[in-house]
């Protein structure tokens, strides 16, 4: 990332023998954004610094200069000795890294508001340093799969985002087999397309083209896909993204030998009532798992036994799953790209207990409570705006819908 990085920064200015240790990179534009209650912070021009910001391929000292809600400008170094001329947000030895870009949330709405919902989710999220979802189609009420039913969930979501949402669209017999309902789809704006298939494999297909994958030879057909987006395929430039990989220790080796490249947290809240909590019944409950707030702390917390580094996290939560939605402007701190960021001190340890500040619809059904968790989230901003800072969230609800071109 930091070599591609690099030929899109622009320094503008040699900085001066006192200022030595700074590099300062510039971004070619900003972009005014947001509104009034949108951000805790009243200034739309500020900067954000500490002693550890994943920027650039490196862990270390930098000012980041965020304006109209983009990274315009990142002094590296030293940046105490930098003379700011706009407001200072000094954030010490706690970490600066991208916001967290989770593509594979059920938020539920319309349909099961009574499950999760976008507001009460966008707040785990934002709470949790994840400064964009993308909504997958299941679990809503229609399904997301058609354009009608995308317009449904744009309708139910507006006012309601904390942080930007984009949506995934569900491959079904209904459209699969209708070029004219899918492209319809596909031209609303959905990000790409899920399909439910043999042993619970999903397949997210990339825009440009489709292929339609039978449940009968689910596998034999998975690769086919697979084969067909590479160069001179009939599906080239897509991308096929298997997920439910269940297994802990399977998984967990395979992140760590880099064989998975992205996390997410499947987050798939319900009704208290169906998680048969008195009845124990671990088979017949609901199996979803409410996470979206508690990714971070729990992922560093389980990381660390096996050495993972905040570049790694960066890369898992938010450089690949930026790619895999195709958001050229999101998943990293560099000028020119939305000012997407979580502050947070790895080393805060907190017990995860009725105590604790839980913004869930139902904050007592995740597998995580009673926990003991390393990495408090401070702050997060979306787009420039301090979303949350200090266990509280802004007064207005400002995410963004994203939607494909």
């Amino acid at each position: 990332m930091a070599a591609s990085a690099k030929g899109r920064l622009v320094p503008l200015l040699a900085v001066a023998a006192a200022l030595a240790a700074v590099l300062l990179y510039r971004a070619p534009f900003s972009k005014s954004l947001g509104g009034e209650g949108c951000s805790l912070l009243h200034h739309d021009h500020f900067w954000i610094a500490s002693d550890r910001v994943v920027t650039l391929g490196r862990v270390g000292p930098a000012a980041v200069e965020v304006k109209g809600g983009l990274v315009n400008a990142i002094a590296v170094g030293d940046y105490r000795n930098f003379v700011l001329r706009r407001p200072l947000l000094d954030y010490g030895d706690a970490v600066i890294m991208p916001g967290l870009i989770d593509v594979h949330a059920h938020l539920d709405e319309p349909g099961r508001a009574e499950w999760e919902g976008f507001s009460t989710g966008t707040k785990a999220a934002a709470a949790g340093g994840i400064t964009t979802l993308v909504d997958m189609p299941l679990n809503s009420y229609p399904s997301t799969v058609s354009e009608e039913t995308l317009k449904l969930k744009l309708e139910a979501a507006r006012d309601k985002l904390y942080v930007d949402v984009g949506f995934w669209g569900g491959l079904v017999p209904e459209n699969a087999f209708n070029p004219s309902a899918l492209e319809k789809l596909l031209n609303a704006g959905v990000l790409g397309l899920k399909k439910s298939i043999f042993l619970s494999l999903v397949v997210l297909s990339g825009k440009k083209k489709n292929e339609n994958i039978k449940e009968e030879a689910a596998i034999r057909d998975l690769e086919r896909a697979m084969k067909d987006t590479k160069a001179g395929g009939r599906s080239e430039g897509a991308h096929v993204h298997i997920v439910h990989l269940a297994d802990a220790k399977t998984t967990l080796k395979l992140v760590k030998d880099g064989h998975i490249d992205m996390l997410s947290s499947d987050h798939s809240p319900s009704a208290p009532d169906l998680k048969l909590m008195e009845e124990g019944n671990f088979l017949r409950a609901w199996g979803g798992i409410s996470s979206l707030q508690f990714v971070l702390p729990v992922t560093w917390t389980f990381g660390q036994k096996y050495g993972i580094t905040l570049n790694q996290l960066a890369s898992w939560w938010s450089e690949k799953p930026a790619k895999l939605a195709g958001q050229k402007n999101k998943g990293a701190i560099l000028p020119g790209y939305h000012a997407d960021i979580v502050v947070w001190k790895p080393e805060a340890e907190f017990q995860l207990d009725e105590s604790h500040s839980v913004y869930h619809k139902h904050r007592n059904i995740s597998a995580y409570i009673g926990q003991q968790l390393s990495g408090k989230v401070l702050s997060t901003f979306v787009r420039g705006n301090l979303v949350f800072a200090e266990d509280k969230h802004a007064n207005a609800a400002c995410g963004v819908p994203i939607l494909a071109d």
